[in-house]
């Protein structure tokens, strides 16, 4: 165990080389080590809010995102190019979650994330980050992780399983499914043709170009299960308009821990007022089972005071 110097939830590390390495996280949290982790040194972020990744693309230049510390104001993305002595704010143009940085080369980069209101977000910048374009693509989930093995070519995962795959830059993004229903956390390719997602329950799915695991998830329960109201306060109601009963509500946050699991029973038909465990403010995947393994997982924003 190396000693970081703090109790703050840390969240995402990258290492430049085996000694230069920063880590990131709650509070507007930066820490550099120079020596392998070793010590740890604090910098200055110029945030209070909540950074969830962090990416090099040399000992200078480096990039950290996170989540709006206000409900509406800029997710911040934060630059540096001296190694991390100052960081400077970049403007995202989007209030919400931003969760995954990736950067090909020290201009051509992409975020991914979710808004306040759980729409997905993808950004890119050609410029270092001087401005950030949202990207085209056909899915509402919560995107929690972005990899590319080339300018080109990239991966976006998040939660329903969902894989977002381009070949274009971004331009486009199509949408591939893993089958498993699980929210997807981190994505990683050696290459262009194999990769690995994890995620939730200890899922591990496999990309393989010549033997695609992957398949567009039949139209099913997810459709016909709607939460209201949604911002919400102190609880919500579950609309199952499925022939499927539930007997456990489960909330993950937006790394994919367990923070809440509650025995309710939600009847097929039926709407049920749940609860929102106390302490919960922003965005949590809300997820329904029942004893047959089945699963039905949503987005709900929680917002409190």
């Amino acid at each position: 165990m190396q000693q970081s110097g703090t109790t703050s939830h840390l969240s995402s590390v990258f290492f430049t080389d085996s000694q230069t390495g920063w880590a990131v996280g709650s509070d507007g949290i930066i820490l550099k080590t120079m020596d392998g982790g070793t010590a740890w040194t604090m910098q200055q972020s110029g945030t209070s809010g909540f950074l969830s990744s962090v990416f090099f693309t040399d000992s200078q230049t480096g990039w950290a995102v996170g989540i709006s510390t206000y409900y509406r104001d800029d997710c911040p993305i934060l630059k540096t190019v001296d190694g991390g002595t100052t960081w400077t704010a970049q403007q995202s143009g989007t209030s919400g979650f931003l969760l995954s940085v990736f950067f090909t080369d020290s201009q051509t980069g992409w975020v991914v994330g979710s808004d306040n209101y759980g729409q997905s977000i993808i950004l890119k910048t050609v410029d270092g980050g001087v401005t950030w374009t949202m990207q085209n693509f056909y899915t509402i989930e919560l995107l929690s992780s972005v990899f590319f093995t080339d300018s080109q070519t990239g991966w976006a995962v998040g939660s329903d399983d969902v894989i977002l795959k381009t070949v274009d830059g971004g331009t486009w993004w199509t949408a591939q499914y893993s089958g498993t229903g699980e929210l997807l956390i981190s994505v990683f390719f050696t290459d262009s043709q194999t990769g690995w997602a994890v995620g939730s329950d200890g899922a591990i799915v496999k990309y393989d170009c010549n033997a695609v695991s992957v398949k567009q998830p039949a139209e099913g329960a997810a459709s016909q299960v709607a939460l209201y109201p949604n911002p919400a306060t102190d609880f919500v109601v579950i609309q199952n308009n499925s022939e499927l009963h539930f007997d456990r509500v489960r909330f993950y946050n937006i790394v994919g821990q367990v923070v809440n699991v509650q025995t309710q029973a939600v009847p097929a038909g039926e709407e049920t007022r749940v609860l929102l465990p106390a302490g919960l403010s922003g965005l949590y995947i809300l997820e329904l089972l029942n004893a047959d393994g089945q699963r039905v997982v949503k987005r709900v924003v929680v917002s409190r005071p």
